[in-house]
């Protein structure tokens, strides 16, 4: 039995296998960079002497947030239902106001209370060598006060806006929550943000071959969107290993 011509050219399923390999070489490809430059979960958040929830407090709380389907009621990083609020966005923001509410009466370093608040929640104060993240006094204030929030939610006896009434009645259930959304707030604002702009006094300086910029603790790394550049907030590119040192500005 002679073998039939193909009834489409080879050259079609040549085409087809180079796209299949293509495709799954830059899949792969972006999970190994997603894997690499995922933001850390620090084992512990302190403020002082005091630890305000660990990395099993933030698995916990993730796991809370899958088992009681919150996603069907607000989002996390935008991505959910939209009943309720953005969590991570809601943490941030609160946190924020509460904090400026903190420092209106303690100007420090000429700036005003919300110049202090952007630049205390952009400073990235993870501490790879302890694997620990370092709050100020009054920003554990603020999340205790957001505990107090998400009970007050959770924990209503009548339904409002969409949400379950006594929805989550176990308070260890509900700190764990907490500390879900504020490790999400933390990534949000200090890891991964992108600015059109650097404050003043950002000086370059180079480690492994790229060029970032250090803002009194603050890390970016400039990078294109379309045909403008954005600055990416990220951890410390040396992990500490390496001084900020000055460098050649990058030409765009």
């Amino acid at each position: 039995m002679t073998r039939g011509n193909m009834p489409i050219s080879s050259r079609w399923f040549q085409g087809a296998m180079l796209t299949y390999l293509f495709g799954f070489t830059v899949l792969g490809m972006l999970a190994y960079l997603v894997y690499r430059d995922q933001p850390p979960i620090p084992a512990k958040t302190v403020a002082g002497k005091n630890v305000l929830f660990t990395r099993d407090d933030i698995f916990g709380g993730m796991n809370v947030f899958q088992r009681y389907a919150l996603m069907e009621y607000g989002s996390v990083y935008g991505h959910g239902a939209y009943l309720g609020p953005d969590f991570t966005a809601e943490y941030l923001h609160n946190s924020a106001e509460f904090l400026v509410k903190g420092y209106a009466g303690a100007p420090a370093g000429g700036l005003s209370a919300r110049e202090r608040v952007v630049a205390e929640l952009h400073k990235n104060t993870y501490n790879p060598s302890e694997d620990s993240l370092v709050w100020s006094g009054p920003r554990e204030a603020a999340h205790k006060m957001m505990e107090e929030h998400y009970r007050a939610l959770f924990f209503a006896k009548q339904t409002r806006g969409g949400a379950q009434a006594e929805w989550i009645t176990n308070p260890d259930d509900i700190r764990k929550l907490t500390a879900f959304f504020a490790w999400t707030a933390w990534t949000a604002a200090a890891v991964g943000s992108y600015w059109y702009g650097l404050p003043a006094g950002c000086p370059p300086w180079g480690w492994g071959g790229y060029t970032y910029y250090s803002c009194g603790g603050s890390f970016y790394q400039p990078v294109y969107e379309g045909d403008t550049v954005v600055y990416v907030t990220v951890p410390d590119p040396s992990n500490g290993q390496q001084a900020p040192g000055p460098v050649a500005p990058p030409a765009y």
